[in-house]
Formats: structure tokens, C-alpha cells, sequence
């Protein structure tokens, strides 16, 4: 069975409704899907501190996190999804 790529597996998540999608950063990821933000937060934090990127050229900014979460959060979904982690 072939691994997905990258962009095969965030469309699968967006077919599927995903609110939030993680990832792994890798080098050239180069797209957000549409309906999404980029997002980071450290894990283990408040969800009330995600914060939107508003491209690649920011995730190296985030370094000083003691856990970065990266990922794509579908638009006006926050509330959605601090009500499944709570």
C-alpha cells in the first residue's frame, strides 16, 4: 500500500469534515486547503491560545514553544472544537 502524500491526506481529512487537521512541519508543504486556517498552539495549553499564521514563512517563529502544534482549523469551527476536548 502506497503512503499518502501530504496533500492526499489533508483533502482526505477535508472530505471527511475534519475540524482540526496536525501535522508533522515538513519542508515544502507549501498549501492551505480552502475553508482552513493555518494555526499553532503549544500542546498542553488553552485552546483559547491558537493562534493563526498567516503563512509558512511564520512556523520558524514558533520554536520557543515548548510543544508546537501545527494544523489546518476549518473556519468559525473553534467552539466546536473545544467542546469535543472538554
Amino acid at each position: 500500500m502506497n503512503k499518502k502524500t501530504f496533500k492526499e491526506h489533508v483533502k482526505s481529512k477535508v472530505e471527511e469534515g475534519e475540524l482540526f487537521i496536525t501535522f508533522d512541519i515538513q519542508p515544502n508543504m507549501g498549501f492551505i486547503p480552502t475553508g482552513y486556517d493555518l494555526v499553532v498552539f503549544d500542546e498542553g495549553e488553552s485552546l483559547d491560545d491558537i493562534l493563526v499564521l498567516y503563512g509558512w514563512d511564520e512556523v520558524e517563529l514558533f520554536s520557543h514553544y515548548n510543544n508546537p502544534t501545527f494544523g489546518f482549523l476549518k473556519h468559525n469551527s473553534i467552539e466546536k472544537l473545544k467542546e469535543q476536548f472538554n
